[in-house]
This record gives C-alpha cells, structure tokens and sequence, in this order.
C-alpha cells in the first residue's frame, strides 16, 4: 500500500511538472512572437526613417521651401534676396554653378555660408552672378570674407 501512494504522488508530481513545462513552452512561444513583431516593426521604422533621411527634400514644392528658408534665416538680406526671387539658397547655387559649369567654377550652400559669416573668400564671378540673380549687392560690406579673383 505504501508503494501504490508513493506511485500515486511520484505520477501526480510528474503529471504537475509536465503542465508546467507546457506552460513555459507556452510561455516561450508568446514571447518569440512578440520578439519577431518587434523585429518586424524596428525594420518598418528603420526604412521609414532612412526614406525620410535620406530624401531631400522630402517632395516640398519650390513654395514651401521658400517658406522655409525664409522661417530658418529671416534676417539674413541674402535669403532674403533669394526669396523674393522665389528662390532657396541651394536653387540659386544650382543655377549659378550650371552657368560655370564649363569654366569648372563650382559653389556650394556651405561656402556662401561660410563667406557670408567672414571665414573665406568667394569669387567675384560668383558674387557677380548673385547680384545679377538676386540684386545682392556685391560689397566687401556683404561678403565680410572678401572677394577674391580666383580660388
């Protein structure tokens, strides 16, 4: 009699660890769900994030950019003559370096910036060409890092 409840409690035991190993498989299943959905949606918000990233800018018509530029630097007289051309900064310095572009004179935004701020010189041809594009006067007073004739 001994050994029939001693079998009793050995089957009963077995049979409460055998639940709970099937709530644990239970258990790990929901959980390696939950770690592919959350996979799933990282590499959903990584592509989102390197569409927004990387495309510039993001679908804007010529308009809202204007409004933005002239948001961003609004006491600046150069943007200021950009916009009233209805025109960006990195618009006008397209146009100026398709103009040069056979006398291999190239511009950037940075480097506007960096002569309109007195840390390099520009080129007269190009101050040139924003004057004529803007009306921004080509002065030492506007382009406090000189003008130089070549670069």
């Amino acid at each position: 009699m001994a050994m029939l409840a001693k079998r009793e409690r050995m089957t009963a035991r077995r049979a409460e660890i055998d639940r709970e190993i099937a709530d644990l498989d239970a258990e790990i299943t929901a959980l390696a769900q939950a770690a592919a959905e959350h996979e799933r949606t990282k590499a959903l918000l990584r592509e989102r994030r390197a569409a927004i990233v990387n495309k510039r800018p993001m679908n804007h018509t010529t308009e809202q950019r204007v409004k933005m530029s002239a948001h961003r630097a609004s006491d600046d007289p150069l943007i200021a003559a950009t916009n009233a051309i209805n025109e960006t900064v990195r618009g006008l310095v397209r146009r100026i370096n398709a103009k040069f572009a056979r006398r291999r004179i190239r511009t950037s935004p940075t480097q506007i910036s960096l002569a309109r701020r007195g840390l390099r010189p520009m080129r007269r041809e190009v101050v040139a060409e924003i004057e004529r594009l803007t009306g921004f006067e080509a002065s030492y007073r506007n382009w406090p890092g000189g003008i130089s004739d070549d670069q």
